[in-house]
């Protein structure tokens, strides 16, 4: 009789599993596999596609990195364990705010901005529609020189850069709204807890084109919706004096 109701149990509750592949043949490859259903005994068609939607909005592509010779080096390791603790709690809230009222679609976008023989960084977009819809990144960097994970604070020598940078925002901010209308930045408004002073230690950052620092926010973080995920390319003149 347990074995029974074990048996049963399982049939009638789908269990989604998530596996690491890799290969050196395929740069791009998603596979879903359903198995085990007892279709016309446990479950329907109705419940099939219940499930076949469930993974369609739930498109989570979760990188692992590697070196060129596919060997996980010690920052290599702390990043996609990083990953993998990220990632599942964005499923796990998913499947905690999945309901049939409430239709929640997530998607995890992984892209490599830079990787040259001295640095690489990883940048993950995070994007989560409901009733609105949010818009979060995540950026991981490496020095291949020293395979040290960095964070923008690790670049300077002290946090002079912190005012420099941010008073530099701050006036891209104002020449942005007063240049479209549709735009709405919130900074050094004391009463609330929200508003935009001073960037952080571990503030989202990457290097452009020109090797310039470019802060980059989540939506609704330093504005309104209609701002957007914002990015302000700060000139290097205003912060190299600071660097390390």
């Amino acid at each position: 009789v347990l074995f029974l109701g074990y048996g049963y149990y399982n049939i009638n509750h789908v269990v989604a599993t998530n596996y690491e592949l890799s290969s050196d043949k395929i740069d791009d490859l998603k596979i879903i596999e359903i198995a085990d259903l007892h279709m016309s005994t446990s479950i329907n068609i109705d419940e099939l596609k219940k499930y076949c939607d469930e993974m369609s909005e739930l498109n989570a592509d979760i990188p692992s990195i590697k070196d060129a010779d596919n060997t996980i080096s010690e920052s290599n390791d702390l990043i996609n364990e990083d990953i993998r603790r990220l990632t599942q709690r964005i499923i796990d809230k998913y499947y905690s705010e999945k309901n049939p009222q409430n239709h929640l679609s997530i998607r995890i976008n992984p892209e490599i901005i830079t990787n040259t023989n001295n640095w690489f960084t990883l940048k993950l977009t995070i994007s989560q529609v409901a009733a609105s819809s949010s818009l979060e990144y995540k950026y991981y960097h490496i020095d291949k020189n020293t395979d040290k994970i960095i964070k923008i604070s690790d670049l300077f020598e002290n946090d002079g850069y912190k005012n420099a940078i941010s008073e530099e925002i701050k006036r891209q901010m104002i020449s942005r709204m007063e240049e479209d209308e549709n735009i709405v930045y919130w900074f050094d408004e004391e009463s609330k807890d929200w508003s935009f002073r001073k960037i952080d230690d571990d503030q989202n950052f990457y290097f452009s084109e020109n090797g310039n620092i470019v802060i980059v926010f989540d939506k609704y973080e330093v504005g309104a919706g209609s701002s957007g995920a914002p990015e302000f390319e700060i000139n290097k003149e205003i912060y190299e004096k600071y660097m390390k």
